[in-house]
């Protein structure tokens, strides 16, 4: 698939000559096909129709709705072939990478880097991607020993082991808690 996108339903295309919008396009009057996807039981309704858009020319775009959710959304791929059984994997991939995002921007506090050079924001990315990867393989490892651990979780307790290692360096003893008192007011602990 070269090309899959999600599209607004005011985005406009070429129909027999004329601009329309795609819920212009997609009816409800029009007949709704159905699928029943492998791994929830869900049925996904959709359309599916060849269109020229403004800005990808010729594709074809699907009109989905999910279960009994009334909301329509649109995909657009510029591969005219595809079906909906090729489809639906894509985009429960596609949606994977976006809660990575999520949960990069969340979880993580990753903001954008603003450095200006694009070889100082791709390395600020891959970092993220990279630590990111780190946790969820520590997840996966977990859940193979039996333990169902969030990335929430892993958090907290990462944060809290370090900082115990860090409180038992610090106050072992009582003059080494004044010292450390003194230390974390000026911030050098």
């Amino acid at each position: 698939m070269k090309l899959l996108q999600g599209l607004k339903k005011n985005t406009y295309c070429n129909l027999f000559g004329q601009l329309k919008r795609l819920d212009e396009v997609f009816t409800p009057t029009d007949p709704w096909h159905y699928r029943t996807k492998r791994h929830s039981g869900k049925k996904v309704w959709f359309q599916a129709k060849i269109l020229n858009l403004n800005r990808h020319g010729r594709c074809k775009v699907f009109a989905i709705r999910r279960g009994q959710d009334p909301r329509i959304r649109y995909y657009t791929t510029t591969d005219l072939k595809c079906s909906i059984e090729r489809l639906l994997p894509r985009l429960r991939a596609h949606w994977q990478v976006e809660t990575m995002h999520h949960d990069l921007k969340q979880y993580f506090s990753f903001r954008g880097c603003f450095s200006g050079k694009e070889i100082l924001n791709q390395l600020h990315w891959q970092v993220c991607y990279l630590l990111y990867w780190v946790f969820r393989q520590y997840q996966w490892y977990q859940r193979q020993q039996g333990v169902p651990i969030t990335i929430p979780q892993l958090i907290a307790l990462y944060q809290y082991q370090y900082d115990e290692n860090r409180a038992n360096v610090c106050f072992s003893s009582p003059t080494r808690r004044v010292r450390s008192k003194k230390a974390l007011l000026g911030g050098l602990c």
